[in-house]
């Protein structure tokens, strides 16, 4: 479709049209525009019986979203190629230091647009370090060895899969070579075991 007036502009296409916005990407997809709690019965359909047997069956028997003061669901627009995406990093190296994080995608479900992550690396120790000037959250570490050392893995999700990660899962959220612009919800879940 065109750019005219009363046109639809597709999202995954949203990292070749919004070169010609008035505003930076960053201006209008802050942290403070991505955040809200919805509805309760929202969370009604994210918070389901799967999700609990789920929890059930790790032996967390009770557990409440988490909200990290701006909202407890947000999204993530992530332009291929742009670093919109955290670097490799670890929940438990920020302010979401035990929560289990939910990842879910709504454009972008290839190996090549999907959360990257780590297999196994919540059993190991990284060396880490505290970025100056990052335009990321200024209180959160990253991994300091180099991600080409990193056994990582992406997953081919279909409709309705999520991802399910350890708050000490390393993982990147960045989307390198695509020709997709990544729209994912993301939640987290504060267990009490």
């Amino acid at each position: 479709m065109g750019k005219g007036k009363g046109s639809i502009l597709p999202i995954e296409n949203y990292h070749v049209w919004s070169k010609s916005l008035p505003i930076a990407h960053r201006d209008i997809l802050d942290a403070s525009h991505r955040h809200i709690v919805p509805e309760a019965r929202i969370k009604t359909i994210l918070i389901n019986d799967k999700i609990n047997n789920f929890f059930q069956k790790l032996g967390i028997k009770k557990f409440d979203i988490w909200n990290e003061g701006l909202g407890w669901l947000a999204f993530r627009l992530i332009r291929p190629g742009m670093r919109d995406g955290y670097p490799f990093s670890r929940k438990a190296w920020g302010p979401a230091s035990n929560v289990i994080s939910a990842w879910v995608p709504i454009i972008g479900h290839s190996p090549r647009e999907t959360l990257t992550v780590v297999p196994n690396s919540h059993l190991k120790e990284y060396k880490k370090y505290l970025p100056l000037g990052d335009k990321f959250m200024k209180n959160e570490y990253r991994l300091l060895m180099k991600s080409i050392d990193l056994d990582c893995y992406s997953p081919r999700l279909k409709k309705g899969e999520i991802i399910l990660y350890h708050p000490k899962m390393l993982h990147t959220e960045d989307v390198i070579s695509s020709d997709v612009t990544r729209l994912n919800l993301e939640f987290r879940l504060n267990p009490e075991i």
